[in-house]
Formats: C-alpha cells, structure tokens, sequence
C-alpha cells in the first residue's frame, strides 16, 4: 500500500497488526518488531517524528532483549532512531546513539565494512547540521575511503559519499574543493543509471 501512495491505509494495516501481534504473539517475536519497524520507517517518512520515536525506541528495546546491547540490528536501530532525534533537533541524543550504533559495528564487522560506512556518514552528517565541520570532515573522509574499497570505485555509495563531503565543502564556502568532488558524484550517477 505504501508503494500505491496510499500511506493512510498502510498506517491502519500496520497498527492492525500490530495490535493483533500484542493480542497473540510474545512482543520480542521477530514479526512484532518487523512490524514496529515498518510502521516507524513509514512516520518517518511521513515527518510523524514523535510517533517513529517511540515505535523505533520500543523496538531498540525488544532487539537489545532478543539479541543483546551489541548486535548489529541494535547499530542499524540506533542510526534509524538517531536519524529521527536530528530531525527533532535532539543533536546531543543524535550523536549518543550514532556513537553507539559505530561503535557497534566496528567491534561486530570490522573497522572498513560498508556498514561502519554508513555509521561514520551518519555521524557525521549530524555534525554538519551542527556546524562541526571539523569534526565531520575525517568521518566523511573516512567513510568515502571505505566504500572506495569495498564497493569499487563507482559504486552509488561512493558517490553519496563523495556528494556529502562536497556539501561539507560547499557550506563552508570551499566551492574548489566541493566541485571535482560533486562532478565525480555526478559522474559515477550517469554510469550507474
């Protein structure tokens, strides 16, 4: 239903199945926190950042529950939910939770996989809402080099990352250090598409 446009109607199946799942199924079951999860990606999307909240918080707890405070569900938790407190404007909560989530998975796959990538984009990001941009530059930096090698060099991650640090760039009025780096973004979307 989502894919139809028709967000009203899915946010009504969900929350039906949801409460459904708490009627008959053990809320640490796997469904019950797909569900959670589907429902807050959706407020999310929507911009319901308060609703997303408490359905990512609530399925951060029954994660931790099921797999323990350091599985990699619990960092791609962590990101969603501190995606959602940026939003808010919660920029010190934010950067506790994406810390966490980085942490998370640089112990749990390794300091160079593209989900610790992810991490320090997020990270970093956040910072550059903030004005951080010192901050932001090494984990952005850190994050292209990443994907540069375990993804090829023409792969769209890489030009994500390659786009994020030119804005980094750009916001700081560096316009030659952000062009070649928004051309090669550009570059690698007309090879990818």
């Amino acid at each position: 239903l989502r894919a139809q446009g028709k967000d009203d109607e899915a946010k009504r199946q969900y929350d039906l199945a949801i409460e459904t799942q708490k009627k008959c199924l053990d809320p640490n079951s796997q469904n019950y926190t797909s569900d959670l999860l589907n429902l807050a990606e959706m407020l999310k999307d929507q911009g319901y950042y308060d609703k997303a909240k408490a359905l990512y918080e609530c399925a951060l707890i029954s994660c931790e529950e099921k797999f323990g405070p350091n599985h990699s569900k619990v960092a791609k938790l962590l990101n969603d939910l501190a995606f959602v407190l940026q939003a808010q404007g919660y920029y010190d909560k934010a950067k506790v939770h994406s810390e966490r989530a980085l942490s998370i998975r640089q112990v749990q796959l390794g300091p160079n996989h593209p989900d610790v990538a992810e991490s320090l984009n997020s990270l970093a990001l956040l910072l550059i809402t903030q004005a951080k941009y010192d901050e932001a530059k090494p984990l952005q930096e850190r994050a292209l080099r990443i994907r540069e090698e375990t993804l090829g060099p023409n792969h769209p991650q890489v030009a994500a990352s390659l786009n994020n640090l030119a804005m980094l760039f750009q916001q700081q009025g560096k316009y030659d250090e952000a062009k070649p780096l928004f051309e090669r973004a550009i570059e690698i979307g007309e090879k990818t598409l």
